[in-house]
């Protein structure tokens, strides 16, 4: 089984405390497995003993942290794509309900033409796409990035499209958004894209996803994340509340990048403080994204 072979053999250098970070950094095929799923001799999945995040390497979490340091303050307010194409109501249902906890700029239907998303992800401070995806849509000078995000009139969203940006997130709730040639350090897709384009974090998937548990599903996740929460931890919090659902409802999400809880910038009459999307005033002091898991295939 595929727990035994790349991760019972590091199991003693995992952290104890679930709540803690273990970030994968998988080496060519490696890259296409969904860890979260995979299952130890007990019958838990791995997200249920340790909190999950990746990354293309080392190398790029470091340039993602500096990158972060330098863009967090002129961050807008988020952006919201639900059921551009019309006929995806859980899409639309889930935008809805995720603009209940996070508040932003909803675009639907019509009014989520490629031209207007496109300018107005270039200052959203989260970027959440509830649409159709496919792995199977390329274009460009790069075939080789390949997906595709379908907004309004049916136009794809590829790799090519993305903007620069200066997002804490973008999170997609689409079909095979993780998807992709296998290169040097990762896939090459809409994941990939992102992160290099200007977002602290992606989440995508590995397959396609159920409509109704995805609603469920990114509720959960900002609702952790508005309670100060990182990324990786709401992930696994939203993962968890559907646990007992199908493997393949739940399992084809992942975090890539920046883990940290998201904040932003209030204007106090004494000072300007951090404070998350809620009125909370908690901070989470997350701790640092310490632990690695360095898996290798022997097929290299």
């Amino acid at each position: 089984m595929l727990y035994q072979e790349l991760v019972q053999p590091v199991e003693e250098f995992l952290p104890q405390e679930a709540t803690e970070l273990v970030t994968i950094i998988p080496d060519h095929i490696l890259y296409k497995i969904p860890f979260s799923v995979l299952m130890d001799s007990d019958g838990k999945y791995f997200i249920e003993n340790h909190t999950l995040a990746s990354s293309p390497s080392c190398y790029s979490l470091d340039l993602l942290r500096k990158r972060k340091r330098d863009a967090e303050s002129s961050r807008g307010k988020p952006l919201l794509i639900g059921n551009p194409t019309n006929d995806l109501p859980g899409a639309g249902k889930e935008a809805k309900e995720v603009q209940k906890i996070i508040g932003g700029e909803l675009l639907s239907q019509k009014g989520a033409d490629i031209e207007t998303v496109k300018k107005r992800m270039q200052t959203a401070k989260i970027v959440h796409f509830s649409c159709h995806g496919t792995q199977s849509v390329a274009k460009g000078e790069h075939p080789e990035f390949s997906g595709g995000l379908i907004l309004a009139g049916h136009r794809y969203m590829c790799a090519e499209d993305i903007p620069t940006m200066n997002a804490a997130l973008c999170c997609m709730g689409a079909c095979e958004t993780g998807k992709g040639i296998v290169r040097y350090e990762g896939v090459m897709g809409l994941g990939r894209t992102f992160l290099s384009q200007g977002c602290d974090s992606v989440i995508a998937t590995h397959w396609a996803i159920s409509d109704e548990i995805t609603v469920g599903m990114m509720k959960h996740f900002y609702s952790e994340l508005s309670k100060g929460k990182d990324k990786a931890r709401a992930l696994r919090e939203a993962m968890l509340s559907v646990i007992k659902q199908k493997p393949q409802d739940w399992g084809a999400f992942f975090l890539s990048g920046l883990s940290d809880p998201i904040t932003e910038d209030v204007k106090t009459t004494s000072s300007t403080k951090r404070k998350l999307f809620t009125k909370s005033t908690q901070t989470t002091s997350s701790k640092k994204q310490k632990t690695s898991l360095a898996s290798s295939s022997s097929n290299n």
